[in-house]
């Protein structure tokens, strides 16, 4: 540059030093090493159990799944779960009703309880 009597103004150096280009990479290098944690929500927290039984907590397999869809339902699980004392299905209740929760269950599950409940 000083070859060829390179020259530029004051107000374009200032704009680009080699101070201001260090700030930047360091910034950039910050950036890219700093850890952005997922905002966890209620509903979030929900989706990775929604795919699984209430119950036994298996996948669908070949009986599939059935999505609570009643209040009624909702009432009478709550129902057998406190009248058995089975606390983790309680746990699981507690966040909200089956229908708002999303549940999905096997048939062969919900009779289970309803057996072990008479």
């Amino acid at each position: 540059m000083l070859k060829n009597r390179a020259s530029w103004h004051k107000s374009c150096k200032d704009k680009i030093s080699n101070e201001k280009v260090e700030r930047l990479r360091k910034r950039k290098i910050e950036d890219s090493t700093e850890f952005i944690s997922e905002k966890y929500i209620r509903a979030s927290l929900l989706k990775s159990t929604v795919s699984n039984c209430i119950f036994c907590n298996e996948p669908a397999g070949l009986d599939g799944l059935h999505r609570a869809s009643t209040f009624e339902l909702d009432f009478n699980v709550r129902n057998y779960a406190i009248e058995l004392q089975d606390t983790q299905l309680l746990a699981k209740l507690s966040v909200g009703d089956m229908v708002a929760i999303e549940a999905q269950y096997h048939k062969k599950c919900l009779s289970a309880l309803y057996r072990r409940g008479q």
